[in-house]
């Protein structure tokens, strides 16, 4: 099965809005002991919804990378979770792709 082959994969959800959310929540139920990376551009997203405060809150066991340069953590990948609201064809995921 796919997910078992994703146990010693490091994940990245690209994006943290509607899509990366759930995204989350589904990776969180299937690995509950993983550290999770998270990426979107907007600095301040884990502190402007209340669902998200409530979800990430005591959850030691996420890696952020937010803001202007969110970007450069898909090196350090080996699954990205991008959300549709993030182009394909920006270089940094264009490369990721490859």
């Amino acid at each position: 099965m796919l997910w078992q082959n994703w146990c010693g994969a490091r994940i990245l959800i690209l994006g943290f809005g509607r899509e990366g959310i759930d995204n989350f929540l589904f990776l969180r139920k299937l690995f509950p002991e993983k550290v999770l990376g998270i990426g979107d551009r907007n600095e301040k997203i884990k502190n402007q919804r209340s669902k998200i405060k409530n979800l990430i809150r005591n959850d030691k066991k996420i890696k952020w990378h937010l803001g202007e340069n969110y970007l450069k953590a898909l090196k350090n990948y080996d699954v990205i979770v991008k959300s549709p609201g993030i182009p394909i064809h920006l270089p940094e995921v264009e490369r990721a792709l490859k």
